[in-house]
């Protein structure tokens, strides 16, 4: 599909596609903030760092993005996809299939990131879904020439991106999705729709979106309406479980409890 070179494996994590590019003959430099999964490998150049911090090797002729871009925020996502936007980019992401928040123009949805697990973020408490419409648009804006699409789609919101920049060649078994040189917002959005399962966002109500700085007051103020509903909630079902500690009939039952162990 490309010609073999310097593959850069960004947040490879278990590096298992590392592994299987130098197999096919590769050289290979893969990273990851976290090591704790590193194989034990030779012929690769595994190295810890950030993303956010890491400076690809000018002899890169090719990167990968596998399951990274959803843990991190969008300006971490913008400033990636800039440094990368020069090589074939092999991509792998979820998006979001509804959009619930605007952040910074970018209409998609905040996912709040286990710290405990080891595949989660690294620095930041919460991370940032665009939209497959909006990714498209930040892949393009970062300057990719064309997106293709891997077909059939592995679930709903996430599949496989080919994100090649201006002179590269045109892939049979991949669908094209986007050329830059002929984006039609219509057509574009059009093609995001064919691809979900559920319904995605109206057109009309994308624009609407996009032209937001953040979300609206009367957003705002349902936010905070439902916020201030749990916490009452949360304040009665306290009260509750207080009343039923102290309830001779649970008194009771741990003693029995305690008897039986």
């Amino acid at each position: 599909m490309l010609p073999k070179g310097h593959l850069v494996d960004v947040a490879t994590g278990h590096g298992k596609f590392a592994v299987a590019a130098r197999d096919l003959g590769w050289q290979v430099t893969a990273f990851d903030a976290r090591t704790v999964r590193f194989p034990d490998e030779s012929g690769i150049d595994f190295v810890q760092a950030d993303v956010r911090d890491f400076v690809f090797p000018e002899s890169a002729t090719a990167v990968s993005i596998l399951g990274l871009l959803y843990h991190l925020e969008l300006p971490a996502v913008r400033d990636l996809l800039a440094r990368t936007s020069h090589l074939p980019t092999i991509l792998d992401t979820h998006v979001a299939i509804h959009a619930d928040d605007v952040v910074d123009g970018v209409a998609g949805r905040q996912f709040w990131e286990n710290q405990e697990r080891p595949t989660a973020s690294v620095g930041n408490a919460h991370s940032f879904w665009p939209t497959e419409l909006e990714l498209t648009k930040l892949l393009l804006e970062a300057g990719y020439a064309s997106i293709w699409r891997h077909v059939p789609s592995h679930r709903p919101d996430r599949t496989f991106w080919l994100c090649l920049p201006s002179g590269a060649p045109r892939l049979d078994q991949w669908e094209a999705f986007v050329d830059a040189s002929t984006l039609d917002e219509d057509d574009l959005f059009a093609r995001v729709r064919k691809r979900t399962s559920r319904p995605t966002t109206s057109h009309a109500d994308a624009l609407a979106l996009q032209a937001e700085e953040g979300p609206s007051a009367d957003r705002m103020a349902e936010l905070e309406a439902r916020l201030a509903s749990k916490e009452r909630e949360l304040a009665a079902l306290r009260v509750s479980h207080e009343r039923l500690a102290g309830h001779p009939a649970v008194k009771v039952l741990r003693r029995v409890r305690q008897l039986r162990r």
